[in-house]
């Protein structure tokens, strides 16, 4: 249970200040847990977002993710097709 505290409560970070930024729909959390934990997590992390002062800000939806175990792989085979087809972020933009 601490550690869950101690999770959320770096994530409820995590969240706000990027929502500070950028406007976005859902977080997704996710990861090799059991389904009980990963709950407890995403309960707990809302919580902790709701202590923030959220005025002016979209806060998104946070929810639990159903990848578990199998994110690591799925994300490390996803690498080749994002190379592939997505854009290359370490391309320049015009002529310097």
């Amino acid at each position: 249970e601490e550690w869950i505290g101690i999770v959320a409560k770096e994530l409820a970070q995590a969240i706000v200040s990027a929502a500070s930024i950028i406007d976005f729909e859902h977080v997704i959390i996710d990861g090799g847990l059991p389904v009980e934990v990963r709950e407890k997590i995403v309960a707990a992390t809302r919580a902790e977002v709701s202590r923030y002062d959220l005025r002016g800000l979209q806060v998104p939806e946070i929810l639990p993710g159903t990848v578990g175990h199998l994110a690591r792989a799925l994300g490390a085979a996803s690498l080749p097709l994002f190379d592939k087809y997505l854009i290359d972020r370490n391309a320049r933009l015009g002529t310097a």
